[in-house]
């Protein structure tokens, strides 16, 4: 998806371990297809990685690592653990004071492009994940 592309860092010139940031933009490329496809894991591992940096590999972007966590924590997942609930909170505490009504409006942009079903799901290498075998990411590898 070439949207998240627009999110990751020149390895050559931000990362010590030009294979490992490869390997953590290839990783955030999948998951944020699969966030966009409707999988709540993928949606809380970037947000994750939106937050943190993704070693090195992703810019940072607190307004939307609240987005995403927020979004997954309203799916109503049945796997939705209070480790994600916390996450969020974390998250979202500078974003949401400073951007309310916007943060708003980008979880509503997100949840539509999900729900026009637009997207699908890809293989995720880095956690056994197989969209033809597993129900979602939270049930992957086997």
């Amino acid at each position: 998806m070439q949207e998240a592309k627009f999110r990751l860092t020149d390895c050559e010139k931000d990362s010590s371990d030009i294979k490992s940031c490869k390997f953590e933009q290839s990783e955030f490329v999948e998951e944020y297809q699969n966030a966009y496809a409707g999988d709540y894991l993928a949606q809380q591992n970037v947000g994750y990685m939106l937050l943190r940096g993704g070693d090195g590999a992703v810019r940072k972007n607190p307004f939307e690592a609240c987005a995403w966590h927020t979004l997954a924590i309203r799916s109503k997942s049945p796997y939705i653990r209070s480790v994600e609930r916390d996450q969020a909170r974390i998250s979202c505490t500078e974003p949401v004071s400073q951007y309310g009504k916007a943060l708003e409006g980008q979880i509503s942009e997100m949840t539509q492009a999900i729900r026009a079903h637009g997207v699908h799901r890809v293989a995720v290498p880095e956690i056994d994940y197989d969209p033809k075998r597993d129900r979602d990411e939270t049930n992957s590898g086997g």
